[in-house]
C-alpha cells in the first residue's frame, strides 16, 4: 500500500503543480480511505482500525468526502460490498 500511494501521490501531484496544499492533503486522505476499505473488505470498523481513526472521525470522513458503501442482500443478510457509485462528493 506504501508503494502504491507514494506513486499515486508522485503522478497526482506533477500533474496539479497548483493546487493548493489543502486540496492535495484531501486527495490523500481520500485515496487511503478508499484503500483501507478494500484491504479491509469494505468494513468500515476493520478500515478504520487500519487508519488510526476512531469509528466516528472514520464515518465524518466518509460523509465529508461523499464515500458511500454499497450494501448487497445475500442469503445470509445485508454485506457491504464496495464503494457505492451515487457518492455526493463531499460537504
Amino acid at each position: 500500500m506504501i508503494c502504491s500511494l507514494a506513486r499515486f501521490w508522485r503522478i497526482h501531484c506533477s500533474m496539479n503543480t497548483k493546487m493548493a496544499l489543502k486540496e492535495k492533503v484531501e486527495e490523500l486522505e481520500k485515496a487511503e480511505i478508499r484503500n483501507a476499505l478494500r484491504e479491509a473488505s469494505w468494513i468500515k470498523s476493520r478500515a478504520a482500525r487500519m487508519l488510526g481513526l476512531s469509528e466516528r472521525m472514520f464515518n465524518y470522513r466518509l460523509k465529508k468526502y461523499g464515500i458511500r458503501i454499497r450494501k448487497e442482500v445475500t442469503e445470509d443478510g445485508v454485506q457491504d460490498r464496495g464503494e457505492s457509485t451515487e457518492s455526493a462528493g463531499g460537504l
